[in-house]
Parts: C-alpha cells; structure tokens; sequence
C-alpha cells in the first residue's frame, strides 16, 4: 500500500521480487494503508485479487467450470 506507515513500500516490492514464484503480482495501491483489504480502495484490492484467481482456475478447469466461475466473477461474486 502506498500510504501505508508500517511497512514501506519499496521493501515489499523488493520482497515479491526475490521470491521464487514465477506468478507474483505487486499492485501498490498509493492511497491505501497497511490493510488493503480493508481499508477505502478495498474494491479496488478485490478485484485484483479475484481477476488473479481467475486467471489461475481458468488455467487448471475445465472449461464448464471456467464458465460457471467466470459468471460468478461477472456478477461481483
């Protein structure tokens, strides 16, 4: 988070960039705090967090599956 006053940005940046998972995604959200998830852009935070889901699910289902969680997602669920 941007804003946030107890940990510092560019040190987690610079954590997700040294871990060895091909799959990390940093989202610095500048007018948020410590508590992405709850805090005022939390919308924001759970979209990103569900369109990452997706992408990984549509990946592993087949595709009725894909289908079934893609309206789910359509449907803010």
């Amino acid at each position: 988070a941007g804003a946030d006053r107890i940990v510092a940005t560019p040190r987690s940046e610079a954590f997700a960039r040294s871990l060895s998972a091909r799959d990390v995604k940093i989202h610095v959200y500048e007018d948020s705090y410590h508590e992405v998830f709850n805090d005022l852009d939390r919308s924001l935070a759970l979209n990103d967090l569900r369109s990452w889901i997706a992408s990984r699910l549509a990946v592993a289902m087949p595709k009725r599956q894909q289908l079934a969680a893609s309206a789910l997602h359509r449907h803010g669920h």
